[in-house]
């Protein structure tokens, strides 16, 4: 029973000094949060405007997973690390566009329509300081995407793979024809009752042959690297959220004091000991 009146009483303290504590630094607390605000607010409403756009694509070549993953380990990362030369030189423009970037960023948008469910796609988001800027990226970014040797590689091989089935479908259709030809030729009583049996059938393989050759021929005919969806089209500016930033000030220093006033106290506490 002691042990646990002892453990109450500590609470209660505990309780007590705290609360004398805040009541105390209230007023300090309160004039450095209201500071800090005012700083964080004031640095949200004068930092400089950003704008920002998309560049939306998909591409039936690679993955989207594995294409964001060549541009963030390529444009992303030298973005982030600084590397402002060799970000300029991949974009073929001049270092000083290149530094009024401040944000890149890939993502997968929301296919909007039902009918290009089959289709995904891949977004890179970009934030600048001068919005005519945007021009100038928006010549260069799709050049560079489709130029990297990587993407290139696999361009080839895809349409490689496409020539290999429409060989193989066209030999299907000529030995397809062949055969119907030769049933056709054959003049006995069961050879024509094998031939209406059959006609049908030849003819509706026959459909589907084509109808898959147009398909691969469609195909390699509007191959590409990466086929362009929005091309920075909307050009935005960035919500500077300066209540935001002024709370974030706000707190930031309100802790600052708080460990400050805290290790001030301790350290009281120890000298008087």
């Amino acid at each position: 029973m002691t042990d646990k009146a002892n453990d109450e009483i500590d609470l209660i303290e505990l309780f007590i000094k705290t609360y004398l504590f805040f009541k105390k630094h209230f007023y300090h607390f309160l004039l450095i949060g209201f500071i800090g605000g005012i700083i964080g607010g004031s640095y949200g409403f004068f930092s400089k405007t950003k704008y920002e756009s998309n560049f939306i694509g998909y591409t039936n070549i690679v993955s989207n997973e594995i294409l964001i993953e060549q541009i963030n380990n390529s444009i992303v990362k030298l973005h982030a690390n600084n590397n402002t030369e060799a970000l300029a030189k991949i974009l073929n423009t001049t270092p000083e566009v290149i530094k009024s970037i401040s944000k890149i960023e890939t993502f997968i948008p929301e296919n909007i329509n039902p009918e290009e469910k089959d289709i995904t796609r891949f977004g890179i988001n970009i934030q600048l300081d001068k919005n005519k800027n945007f021009e100038i990226i928006k010549k260069n970014l799709y050049n560079s995407l489709i130029t990297t040797e990587y993407l290139n590689k696999r361009y080839k091989i895809y349409i490689r793979q496409q020539n290999e089935k429409l060989t193989k479908l066209n030999s299907e259709i000529n030995e397809l024809d062949e055969l119907q030809k030769d049933i056709l030729n054959l003049s006995d009583s069961r050879a024509q009752v094998v031939v209406q049996t059959d006609k049908k059938s030849f003819h509706s393989e026959l459909m589907n042959l084509f109808a898959q050759k147009q398909g691969i021929e469609r195909a390699i005919e509007l191959a590409e690297p990466i086929t362009i969806i929005d091309n920075f089209t909307t050009i935005s500016k960035v919500e500077k959220n300066s209540l935001k930033k002024s709370i974030i000030g706000a707190f930031t220093l309100f802790f600052l004091a708080l460990f400050f006033f805290m290790f001030k106290n301790l350290n009281k506490l120890s000298e008087e000991k």
